[in-house]
């Protein structure tokens, strides 16, 4: 039986991963779970075969927090002898590689699943550019979650020649089809009225933090300015906020005529895109958003960007609307177009959930990922 490691930073984030544990352990894999502790880890950690090594690191840079992180990794690497390391959040990836590094542990994959320099300038940016270098080089092979992604670490110089895998179309687990799906019915309905959503008024969502990289400024002036030329809809705003002030900006809509519902975060996002007409993510800057494979599923017609990841994640005019990122005018042209064309909406929402069956249902993103990791020890047994 071979052993692997799979790494995040803090346990909410191993909804990223969700179901691989099950996945690995099917195919023969033992599996060792390393995270900050929490019941999320708990919870991932229930199925046989599979065992939690919690360990506290801390996001924030610290040189002496993450010397002893390193440290503590090195321990852990140690005492299991895994075949694989697999990691991808910021902080966890950096502390892992490294640790790997010097345990000269075989087989470090990194899956990339963003650049936070993008969008960055002065010296934020020269840090996580040496940061993002530094994870590359401390690894042994590197995973990107979208070939946009891919072109975008090129550009940013932080690939240190290290060619980067893409599995499929990409994607970094995938969505499962059986949960989301179109839903219809009493359960709809009452969520709405607990709402306050109209019935008879198309609705534009929105699913992600409430923050400025995600857009959200951009879809509100596209709101207003769709409002001004008398467009009939609503909006729902689902996710918390991050620390980006939108709230003037929010009332700002609400004052020209526009209900926009903003409950925050929500823990089951699947069961409010029935309610949703239009999904649209006026991202700058994505790794691979799952939000947009997850309402396609549920055949929710997509708006989005141009934007690094986001762009992959749409057949333009197939499965959804690409827009320029940052412009309002834009968003608020096409918006406007799928608002008064219901049929061609419907459209959209159908190819989008066949699209999403065909190339970014859970288990055949999950197999390739595992497929990859038999390739990497069978290579080292050679």
């Amino acid at each position: 039986m071979h052993k692997i490691i799979v790494a995040v930073t803090t346990a909410p984030s191993l909804g990223l991963a969700s179901g691989l544990q099950t996945c690995l352990v099917s195919r023969g894999w033992e599996v060792i779970v390393v995270s900050a502790p929490g019941p999320q880890l708990d919870a991932y950690c229930e199925a046989d075969g599979v065992t939690a090594r919690p360990l506290e690191m801390r996001r924030r840079p610290s040189i002496k927090d993450d010397l002893h992180s390193i440290q503590a990794w090195r321990k852990i690497l140690r005492s299991e002898r895994p075949d694989v390391v697999f990691y991808g959040t910021p902080k966890v990836s950096l502390l892992a590689s490294v640790a790997g590094c010097l345990e000269r542990q075989a087989n470090r994959v990194y899956i990339l699943r963003g650049l936070r320099l993008e969008g960055t300038r002065g010296p934020k940016r020269v840090f996580l550019q040496a940061f993002e270098r530094l994870t590359f080089a401390c690894s042994t092979s590197v995973i990107s979650v979208s070939p946009s992604l891919s072109r975008a670490a090129v550009r940013a110089n932080v690939t240190m020649r290290r060619p980067l895998q893409l599995f499929g179309l990409g994607s970094s687990n995938g969505v499962d089809t059986e949960a989301y799906r179109p839903v219809v019915g009493d359960d709809r309905l009452a969520l709405r009225s607990t709402l306050g959503l109209r019935e008879d008024v198309p609705t534009i969502g929105f699913v992600g933090r409430i923050n400025r990289d995600k857009g959200v400024g951009d879809l509100l002036e596209a709101a207003r300015e769709l409002a001004a030329g008398s467009a009939k809809f609503q909006l729902l705003l689902l996710g918390g906020n991050d620390g980006s002030d939108v709230s003037e900006l929010i009332e700002s809509v609400r004052a020209s005529g526009v209900h926009v519902v903003a409950p925050g975060h929500v823990n089951m996002s699947r069961d409010y895109y029935a309610l949703m007409d239009i999904l649209c993510l006026p991202t700058y800057r994505e790794g691979f958003p799952n939000v947009v494979l997850e309402a396609s599923a549920c055949e929710v017609a997509i708006v989005t960007t141009e934007a690094t990841g986001a762009r992959d994640s749409v057949v333009p005019g197939v499965t959804g609307v690409r827009v320029p990122a940052r412009s309002p005018q834009r968003l608020a042209a096409a918006l406007k177009e799928l608002l008064a064309d219901p049929a061609r909406r419907t459209a959209l929402g159908r190819a989008g959930r066949v699209h999403v069956i065909e190339n970014y249902a859970r288990h055949q993103v999950q197999e390739r990922l595992v497929d990859y990791f038999d390739s990497l020890v069978k290579a080292g047994d050679r």
